[in-house]
This record gives structure tokens, C-alpha cells and sequence, in this order.
């Protein structure tokens, strides 16, 4: 996959603010990478809709769930954070 190099730049420093606390949870060993980038994602979800709960919406009908949208390379950026900052 290939990210836009301005894409990148532009967006980096926004994902590792907005995944900060998930970064440091992770690099402390409280959670698991599988953890890390789950809370990741609904961070970055949360991000563009304040009030967004991943339980809520995974329990209703997926028709009418209410998930932001949010462009993919924000999750690759995510993992790319989360595994540079493997302990």
C-alpha cells in the first residue's frame, strides 16, 4: 500500500496525538497489541464522533449502526505508531 507522502506528513502527528494514551498503555505492557489497536481504532473513530461507542454499535443491527467515517490510512498510521513503539 502506498501512502501519499503530504497524506502522511499531514497526518501523522494528528493520529499519534490522538492515540497518545493507547500508545503509552502499550509500550507499558498494560495492554496487548490486539488491544492497543482496537483502542486505537474507537479512539480515532471518537476523534470525528465525540459520542461514538463501540459496544453500543456492535450490539445493534449492522444496518442501522452509527459508525464515523474515517479514511482507512488513519488506521494504517495507527498500527505503523503502535509497532514503533514495540518495547
Amino acid at each position: 500500500m502506498y501512502l501519499r507522502p503530504d497524506f502522511y506528513a499531514n497526518n501523522l502527528e494528528k493520529v499519534k496525538v490522538i492515540i497518545a494514551p493507547v500508545i503509552e498503555d502499550y509500550k507499558s505492557g498494560k495492554i496487548t497489541y490486539a488491544e492497543a489497536e482496537f483502542n486505537a481504532r474507537n479512539r480515532i473513530y471518537q476523534a470525528v464522533k465525540p459520542d461514538f461507542n463501540p459496544d453500543i454499535e456492535d450490539m445493534e443491527d449492522p444496518l442501522s449502526r452509527d459508525i464515523p467515517p474515517v479514511d482507512n490510512s488513519l488506521f494504517i498510521l495507527a498500527r505503523k505508531l503502535l509497532l514503533d513503539s514495540e518495547f
